[in-house]
């Protein structure tokens, strides 16, 4: 009695509903978008790594083009449109203008 007594008031307290449509679809957005941006700093750091194993393989991949892009591409607007406004002293990091051109 005691314990069904708790539930009662637990669950008068605490409701939960199921998730709609909608959260799940952006949720698998979301998740993608997540991916795709990890895929893209895996291949950066394959690219700029000092093994020419890891950068053929980069360079060589499927996607490896593609995903690429993502990192210095989101880099470069965060600097940009965010970091820079909060840390007038620093520079843009020059190795990634670096990584960009010797990628292609």
């Amino acid at each position: 009695m005691i314990f069904v007594l708790l539930r009662s008031i637990f669950s008068h307290f605490i409701k939960i509903d199921t998730q709609n449509i909608l959260n799940k679809w952006l949720g698998l957005a979301l998740g993608l978008l997540r991916g795709y941006f990890i895929g893209g700093l895996i291949i950066f750091s394959m690219s700029i790594s000092s093994a020419d194993y890891f950068k053929n393989s980069a360079v060589h991949s499927y996607n490896g083009r593609r995903l690429f892009e993502v990192t210095p591409g989101v880099y470069s607007w965060l600097w940009n449109n965010v970091a820079s406004k909060f840390m007038a002293d620093e520079k843009y990091n020059p190795t990634v203008g670096e990584a960009k051109e010797g990628f292609k």
